[in-house]
């Protein structure tokens, strides 16, 4: 037998007519306002939101006809001026104009004024009498809405505005540019760089393979690093290197498609490291011929593993400091670095003297002559005699008894960082050429470590910044609820990820919690979040309940997400002074009820946000006994897996959580500390904790 046979015929299905009390139910769902209005001026039909945005509570309110209705409102114009009534909307339509886009203010019935934009047109009514339609639109919840997100985009902007590092924006398939960050603005000082193409601002870097890089992640998504990349086209005889990432920015359906670039200069890192391993290189010989320099340049090695896991600035000055120190058997040592106007240097760290005495100093470049020759040419200095010295050296000198120092640059040519002092006190030193390779080789690698310690310290307060928009500082206070958060990132570097959650305070001393998971993590998943925040807040005041919330906000951000993105979430209404819950899920984890017994609660499965446009999500319905908690959790939590490969799992969340405590936040810190320690501190996912106890009488 042919299995085709069974099949329906090919083409589209054929069409039904729906019937009035399904259209009826359709237009009562829909967010705008929508009239059928009889060419008499009887009003023939009115939906839930034209009832609301008239002012009215009920449809039980309206008047039977359009002339007995209009005196109950007032109609203004963008200007703000009152509109006759043969200008208003169904008059107009009445008389044969068609209405598009028409924005007017009304005051309904409850006094309350609200823009709306308004559409209408003639109508065939059955028995073939006319009628006019017409639908109206409150813009105010949107304008709100694009406010919040105009602040949103102000505050990125700011961001990467303020980054110590090179943002740009192309837009394929030209790859003309759309936005760059004054760091990216220069690298070509002088020339307007936003509308023009990339190849045009930077004709090199089509030769080097970059547009043919860029076109690939534009076509494919999938990201492009090089790291300390040479451009030696950039400026004749002065090669640049540069660290570069190309990834695709997440569109909207049908928009153009973006690449953004950022780029960090490396040149100073490339030539310390070149310098330390030319140096390494042609002292070699000279640290083989005896046993002490063997041994220096055994600890050099140790050192620099020790100091590339230190992330502290000052705690990584007090360790070279106090290494240079010991690894040259000298009986004091102390390290300046350039303050930020560049003309005096600032005591940091030191080993062997006092500390009020070093981190108070100051030398001034000017009056120290031989240290501002030091940080010109990079030549260290060298005292075999230093108590027979005259200049300003002298105090410092006779104030700590030194006999013999030396004096090392950190840094560049170009980017000089500070001064590394070693100094002898018991008897005079005469310097080797094996112990100044290894101050140098030692400064070397301690200058990029500086700037790398700077950089990061830099980057956290961004991702702060960035982590305080995404995650609430702080919970509204309920009567009878006590609410508390823990936030763990995955994210190494900037600790900021998809995970979030929020707390809103509704109607009648209800309480709306929310927790999610955006997929991916780090900055690029932590895009969405404020976004999704806010449009939530938008549909819970509508008092609908959780799981038809979600199915709305699955409608809204299905058109927003682009292929492959998607949300987790979980939304629960309390009221804490009944304990009534309801809850419902879109792909997430179902909370844990705490207690003698703590148990998950049971759920069916359902699917993300963002996938399917027409997925629908249902309520569940129960009741939280006082003292009790009610853990909310992303997957990061269960998912947490140990040296074995073993996840924490919901009964390791069961176990971790208490069945008696005095707070919401001592349960919170009692949930991650146990997922903590059963992964080694080491998590493959963002891992977020909100918990709720409802107080007891």
């Amino acid at each position: 037998m042919d299995e085709r046979s069974n099949l329906p015929p090919p083409g589209p299905a054929e069409p039904r007519e729906a019937s009035g009390a399904v259209l009826s139910a359709v237009l009562g769902q829909l967010p705008e306002g929508v009239a059928v209005v009889h060419a008499s001026g009887r009003i023939l039909y009115a939906n839930a939101e034209a009832v609301r945005i008239w002012g009215f509570t009920g449809p039980g309110q309206l008047p039977g006809t359009w002339p007995g209705f209009e005196p109950r409102f007032q109609v203004r114009d963008p200007d703000g001026e009152p509109v006759p009534a043969e200008r208003r909307l169904a008059a107009r339509v009445l008389a044969g104009e068609r209405i598009d886009d028409v924005q007017y203010q009304f005051v309904g019935q409850d006094g309350v004024p609200r823009w709306v934009r308004c559409a209408g047109g003639l109508v065939e009514l059955e028995g073939g009498q006319r009628g006019a339609w017409i639908s109206f639109r409150d813009v105010g919840r949107e304008e709100t809405i694009l406010r919040e997100l105009r602040d949103e985009r102000d505050l990125v902007a700011a961001l990467v505005d303020r980054s110590p590092l090179a943002v740009a924006v192309v837009r394929a398939p030209d790859l003309v540019v759309e936005l760059a960050n004054d760091v990216a603005k220069s690298l070509r000082p002088g020339v307007a760089m936003v509308g023009v193409p990339l190849a045009e601002l930077f004709p090199e870097v089509g030769p080097a393979g970059f547009l043919d890089q860029l076109g690939q992640v534009a076509a494919t998504g999938q990201t492009v690093s090089v790291a300390d990349a040479p451009l030696e086209w950039w400026e004749p005889g002065q090669p640049r290197s540069f660290s570069i990432t190309f990834s695709r920015l997440p569109q909207p359906s049908g928009r153009p498609t973006r690449v953004l670039i950022i780029a960090r200069e490396t040149t100073a890192e490339v030539t310390a490291r070149a310098r330390a391993e030319a140096i390494a290189t042609e002292r070699t010989r000279d640290l083989a011929r005896a046993r002490v320099t063997s041994a220096r340049l055994r600890s050099l090695v140790d050192l620099a593993a020790a100091i590339a896991s230190v992330e502290d600035l000052d705690a990584l000055l007090y360790l070279v400091t106090g290494e240079a120190a010991r690894l040259l058997g000298s009986e004091m040592a102390s390290l300046f670095l350039l303050d930020e106007r560049g003309d005096q240097l600032a005591g940091r760290a030191q080993v062997g003297m006092d500390d009020e005495a070093v981190l108070g100093m100051r030398i001034d470049l000017a009056q120290w002559p031989e240290v501002g020759e030091v940080m010109r040419t990079g030549r260290p200095a060298v005292h075999v005699q230093a108590d027979q010295l005259q200049g300003p050296e002298r105090l410092f000198v006779e104030r700590f008894g030194i006999r013999s120092y030396v004096a090392v640059r950190l840094g560049s040519p170009g980017r000089p960082l500070g001064v590394l002092f070693v100094n002898y006190t018991r008897r005079r030193h005469r310097f080797n050429r094996p112990e100044l390779a290894f101050l140098e080789t030692l400064t070397s690698y301690l200058s990029v470590t500086v700037e790398r310690a700077r950089l990061v310290s830099v980057l956290r307060e961004a991702v702060t910044s960035l982590q305080a928009a995404v995650l609430p500082a702080s919970f509204p206070t309920v009567p009878g609820l006590d609410a508390s958060a823990l936030y763990r990132s995955a994210s190494e570097v900037a600790q900021v990820g998809g995970d979030f959650y929020d707390l809103f305070a509704l109607d009648g001393g209800r309480v709306a919690a929310v927790i999610g998971d955006v997929c991916g993590k780090g900055v690029a998943a932590a895009r969405h979040t404020v976004r999704l925040r806010y449009e939530l807040r938008t549909l819970l005041e509508e008092d609908r309940p959780p799981g038809r919330v979600l199915t709305a906000f699955n409608r809204r951000v299905q058109e927003e997400f682009v292929a492959d993105e998607y949300a987790t979430l979980l939304l629960l209404i309390l009221d804490p002074a009944t304990g009534a819950v309801s809850w419902s899920s879109a792909g997430h984890p179902p909370p844990v009820l705490t207690g003698p017994t703590p148990r998950t609660l049971a759920f069916a499965g359902s699917l993300p946000v963002g996938l399917f446009g027409d997925a629908t999500y249902h309520t569940s319905r129960f009741t939280l006994p006082p003292g009790r908690c009610l853990v909310l959790y992303t997957d990061g939590v269960i998912e947490a897996r140990n040296p074995d490969r073993q996840e924490f799992g919901t009964q390791g969340l069961e176990a971790a959580a208490p069945a008696v405590a005095a707070s919401a936040a001592a349960v919170a810190e009692v949930v991650l500390k146990q997922v903590l320690s059963h992964s080694g501190g080491h998590l493959d996912d963002d891992a977020a904790v909100l918990v709720l106890r409802r107080e007891p009488a």
